[in-house]
């Protein structure tokens, strides 16, 4: 399996996020989070399209979720963004592939960006994880780069 570059999070926030309260997942909450690609959809761990149109993210993009990639091109997302859940929750404050906003429409993947302040991860790692789409996914989407 191929190991993608990781970024840590920022300093900053390894003591902010405990002071906050900021849930970490553990192993087998992740799964939850876990999605699947079949036939160029995207499903959640219960084998239903993914939707983030009820979603919303901290940094107002409405109809949307959070998303992170692991060091082995797993992806993980929620539609929920709050105070006490964000990009560092996923994968307990450990470093990612690549972490931003995500908007998926009834199964199909419209728009990735790489906007997080935990991790502030720059285009390489938007890259990635496009790139980690693309094997599976035949169609275009939308990325841009902050």
């Amino acid at each position: 399996m191929k190991k993608y570059k990781v970024k840590k999070m920022l300093d900053e926030y390894v003591s902010k996020d405990k002071n906050d309260g900021v849930q970490y997942l553990t192993s087998s909450e992740l799964e939850i989070y876990k999605i699947h690609i079949k036939d160029g959809l995207l499903y959640n761990f219960k084998g239903n399209l993914l939707d983030t149109s009820r979603g919303w993210t901290l940094h107002n993009l409405q109809s949307a979720g959070i998303y992170v990639m692991d060091e082995f091109g797993n992806l993980f997302v929620s539609i929920s963004h709050t105070e006490k859940f964000h990009h560092s929750s996923f994968l307990s404050g450990k470093p990612v592939a690549g972490a931003g906003e995500i908007i998926i429409e009834k199964g199909k993947l419209i728009f990735i960006n790489n906007k997080s302040g935990h991790y502030t991860p720059n285009c390489l790692y938007l890259t990635q994880v496009r790139s980690r789409f693309k094997k599976e996914l035949s169609y275009k989407f939308k990325t841009k780069s902050f």
